[in-house]
């Protein structure tokens, strides 16, 4: 019984390699499945307020994009990029608003070769039902450790620059046009970005964002003693000349109280961050404001109202490679602070003001640093983002 079983399985081996051989022979004609082409928006039905959302591309070569829109319409949205090659997942499109009483449609086309896919979005009309906005998951915007979960009701934005021949990020945020402030801005610390640049002082509109939705703020806010309050500060940014120019954009600023908030307290905060990064392979840094239930406001330089912060966070994700003291949580430890927006008479941080990043992500509504999960693993992410820095030396040292 066991030779007869052995016999058959021998048999059935010959018949499978001949049957191999003869495919192997032939396998010059045998034409490799074409790499999937493929557009699609994270939004299809969009607001009829103005605004903007991802759109992917999926292709193996070089492809284009293209907008068809109503036969009756003019054009009202645009792409960031109408070209490029491979995977592609970032794509910006920034639409208009709908004042008019009817949906209008959008079809995208992306075109490689002699293939072709489409999908089409629908803006809805002025005053109809609005559509919940989106929140974008980290997976549709580049793996960078800094950011947060990007929320759809605002504008995603990045700026980059370079230096000795080669391109780098600078920062990212989340853009209130309403506002008139970005509600948080995400950047890298390391020694990249630290040098002997000394501030620039070029206050300037932001490409990225028309002229319209931006504060005017060559000179300061009118009344108020508010100052142009950095989120990305200038000091964080001395490498080159670009870096540190684009840190004066008029969407990094926002009105902070002067003399007992942004020249003391909030200043020497920024100084212990950046002392914190200089023992770090990374410092991942997250600074934001919250604007929700807010009563006043601040006047640019043209009169516009721009809102005025009840408070200000920091979350951070520090790492070191090297480190033996975080090696259990893969060179990881994390802290976030929040600051009420109110004059101060002490001149740092304490204790009280500090908080796990888990408790912050609750009191703001927000989501920081989702990749670590794909970075470290659930459970290390897990066990960074719950550590409440009151009870590590590091942070107070």
């Amino acid at each position: 019984m066991v030779y007869r079983t052995k016999f058959d399985n021998r048999a059935l081996a010959v018949v499978l390699a001949v049957i191999l051989l003869a495919f192997s022979s032939c396998g010059d004609s045998i034409k490799p499945e074409q790499h999937a082409l493929s557009v699609s928006a994270r939004l299809t039905e969009l607001p009829s307020d103005a605004g903007s959302v991802f759109v992917s591309v999926t292709a193996s070569g070089a492809w284009t994009l293209s907008l068809e829109f109503g036969q009756d319409d003019e054009p009202w949205a645009e792409l960031s990029t109408t070209s490029g090659t491979g995977d592609k997942s970032n794509v910006i499109l920034k639409y208009a608003e709908n004042a008019a009483e009817s949906d209008r449609t959008l079809r995208i086309t992306v075109k490689a070769s002699s293939r072709t896919q489409t999908c089409t979005l629908v803006q809805k009309a002025g005053g109809g039902d609005e559509p919940e906005p989106p929140v974008v998951d980290p997976s549709d915007v580049p793996g960078w450790m800094e950011l947060p979960v990007v929320q759809g009701s605002l504008e995603y934005h990045n700026n980059f620059f370079s230096m000795n021949g080669k391109r780098y990020r600078n920062y990212s945020y989340g853009w209130d046009k309403k506002a008139l402030v970005a509600h948080w801005v995400a950047y890298p610390l390391c020694p990249l970005y630290l040098g002997s640049q000394k501030r620039t002082d070029e206050w300037a509109y932001d490409p990225n964002v028309p002229q319209s939705q931006q504060p005017v703020l060559f000179r300061g806010f009118g009344g108020g003693g508010y100052d142009r309050g950095h989120q990305l500060p200038s000091a964080d940014r001395t490498c080159c000349r670009e870096a540190n120019e684009q840190t004066f954009y008029f969407t990094n600023m926002t009105p902070q109280r002067g003399a007992n908030f942004n020249q003391k307290i909030w200043a020497s905060f920024e100084t212990r961050v950046r002392d914190w990064s200089r023992n770090a392979d990374t410092l991942y840094v997250v600074t934001g404001c919250v604007v929700k239930g807010s009563t006043l406001t601040a006047r640019d330089n043209d009169g516009k109202s721009v809102t005025v912060p009840v408070g200000y966070f920091k979350a951070l994700l520090w790492y070191s490679k090297s480190s033996t003291v975080t090696a259990q949580n893969a060179g990881y430890r994390a802290a976030a602070f929040y600051l009420e927006h109110k004059d101060y008479s002490q001149t740092g941080i304490d204790k009280s003001m500090s908080m796990s990043v888990d408790e912050l992500e609750e009191m703001v509504g927000m989501d920081f640093f989702p990749n670590l999960k794909t970075k470290a693993g659930a459970a290390i992410a897990d066990r960074v983002e719950a550590a409440d820095p009151k009870n590590d030396t590091f942070w107070w040292q």
